[in-house]
């Protein structure tokens, strides 16, 4: 991390090790604190180590992501080469793995263009039930 941001963060307290390799306190994880000193990080916004190292929190390391952007960015980690099947997209609903039911793709093209179109749908779902809450109360 920068010298300017490590008095901020050791006054901030204790800091853990996540199995993941992150580091968090009390929820918190490092590379959003960091973010958050440097300038303001919108609500529902990301906050991603740009070289996937979540220990390197150097602000110039670190890309402040709007929710689409996150989903966009995550696609070609969705997109998976099953040898003699072809190309299938995979998403992670609610902790499982799950596959766009019946979609098996020849290219690795056609699997991203599905792959931004679900992306695009489940954003909209979200974006539908966060407004159903919202009028709700």
């Amino acid at each position: 991390m920068d010298e300017g941001d490590r008095t901020a963060v050791l006054a901030a307290g204790c800091w853990y090790l996540t199995a993941k390799g992150a580091a968090t306190r009390g929820g918190l994880l490092l590379h959003r604190f960091v973010a958050g000193l440097v300038g303001l990080v919108p609500p529902g916004a990301q906050v991603r180590p740009v070289s996937g190292n979540r220990l390197d929190c150097r602000c110039s390391n670190l890309a402040v992501l709007d929710p689409f952007a996150a989903v966009h960015q995550a696609r070609r980690r969705n997109v998976v080469h099953e040898p003699g099947r072809g190309w299938r997209v995979r998403f992670r609903v609610a902790g499982h793995r799950s596959y766009l039911p019946g979609a098996v793709f020849s290219t690795e093209q056609e699997a991203l263009a599905a792959a931004d179109a679900e992306c695009s749908r489940i954003l909209a779902c979200r974006a539908l039930d966060q407004a159903a809450a919202l009028r709700s109360r």
